[in-house]
């Protein structure tokens, strides 16, 4: 099942003509907590109803393939 904001996304694609995202899974996630809005840092949780790494693959497709405007954070910043 796709997350919330997959369907948002998706949705807003379909529908808009042109589509930024940020605060979205991307492939660092490691390197930050997991909300982009946490005060502390807290480790990303994986649960078994959403595929966030899927999602975090597909937006980078859809970014590269200029579908969508991908704001990714970078580690030091």
């Amino acid at each position: 099942m796709p997350s919330t904001g997959a369907l948002m996304l998706l949705t807003a694609i379909h529908t808009c003509d042109q589509v930024s995202a940020y605060g979205f899974m991307t492939r660092n996630y490691a390197a930050f907590s997991d909300h982009y809005y946490d005060s502390e840092r807290r480790a990303v949780r994986f649960f078994a109803n959403h595929d966030l790494r899927m999602e975090a693959k597909l937006w980078e497709a859809l970014h590269h393939r200029k579908v969508i405007k991908l704001y990714q954070r970078r580690t030091g910043s």
